[in-house]
């Protein structure tokens, strides 16, 4: 179950729906549906992830959602969380700023392998693992509207010589952006 909770996640965000990997081409994820169909900021990255390529991207929000952009969360993958907090230690920028840059440790104090997450210009910053890397979405958590079928068939088959069992499992489901420009920036 948990293979296919990853399969399902990992379609849903990097589908293409077309062409290349045979899984992938399924359908198209968040990604390729907000890459086509929003109105994308284009950021200078050459430098790496920086406060000002990020405040590029909040600076693009459409007049219409700076209202409410304190509903917004930024994702992005672990290897991006990654590149741009080591890009502010490289800089001498690690002295995280309140209201810029904020590390949230939940539950009291820290202690190894607490959950730590991070708040930019005061949104939340969510590690994805399945985003791509060097990309950064900027949008509000009820945005992506996933809808799945009731009707869920699973067929299990044991292989006695292999000794392995295989599950073939059937699903209808589809994904949707409720609104295009309101993601991707």
């Amino acid at each position: 179950t948990l293979q296919f909770a990853n399969d399902l996640e990992d379609l849903a965000i990097n589908g293409l729906g077309t062409g290349g990997d045979p899984f992938l081409s399924i359908m198209e994820g968040f990604v390729k549906k907000q890459q086509d169909g929003a109105a994308e900021a284009s950021v200078d990255i050459s430098n790496g992830w920086t406060v000002e390529s990020l405040q590029s991207l909040v600076s693009s929000v459409p007049r219409k959602y700076r209202a409410t952009r304190n509903g917004m969360k930024f994702y992005a993958s672990t290897n991006t969380i990654q590149s741009f907090i080591n890009n502010l230690g490289s800089q001498g920028n690690l002295s995280f700023v309140p209201g810029v840059v904020e590390r949230v440790i939940q539950n009291g104090p820290p202690v190894f392998g607490s959950p730590i997450s991070y708040r930019l210009f005061g949104l939340p910053m969510v590690e994805v693992p399945y985003y791509p890397d060097d990309y950064i979405d900027l949008t509000f958590p009820n945005n992506r509207i996933w809808g799945f079928q009731r009707d869920v068939t699973l067929h299990r088959q044991f292989e006695p010589k292999k000794d392995t069992i295989e599950y073939t499992v059937y699903i209808r489901f589809g994904l949707e952006l409720e609104e295009e420009l309101a993601g991707s920036w």
